[in-house]
């Protein structure tokens, strides 16, 4: 996949520890390399992290999470950036190819279904999380 090679995954954590595994053995063959930002975590997510083969910034900034985005950016060796949360994959990885071929694009707004186990609903919402680097 040409996807791979141009691709950088970052995903931010803070105590995501029973997500991360899952979220990195999903995303890991569609991107160049992952990098998991870790905003202080008191759990074992960045040393299983780092174990399951991700870049870890131990970066303990939970109130800012601009400056988390921008690190993230700053390291990344990809053409673009995946910013994902621990509990979230990509749904449909084959299609990350037509839209990083796209010159004349910057970003993409993607859609993002956040359920809640307080509430009964679903809030999906669109948010900029694809970024040309």
């Amino acid at each position: 996949m040409e996807t791979a090679e141009n691709l950088s995954v970052c995903v931010i954590t803070y105590n995501d520890e029973a997500f991360i595994e899952n979220c990195i053995k999903e995303t890991k063959d569609i991107a160049r390399e992952m990098i998991v930002a870790d905003m202080g975590s008191a759990d074992n997510t960045a040393d299983l992290a780092q174990r399951l083969g991700a870049v870890v910034l131990k970066l303990n900034r939970q109130d800012d999470f601009s400056a988390v985005k921008n690190d993230c950016m700053d390291h990344a060796k990809g053409r673009w950036v995946l910013f994902l949360q621990a509990n979230e994959t990509v749904l449909q990885p084959d299609q990350l190819d037509a839209l990083l071929d796209n010159p004349n694009i910057e970003g993409y707004l993607m859609l993002v279904d956040y359920h809640s186990e307080r509430y009964r609903i679903a809030s999906p919402l669109q948010a900029l999380r694809l970024l040309r680097n």
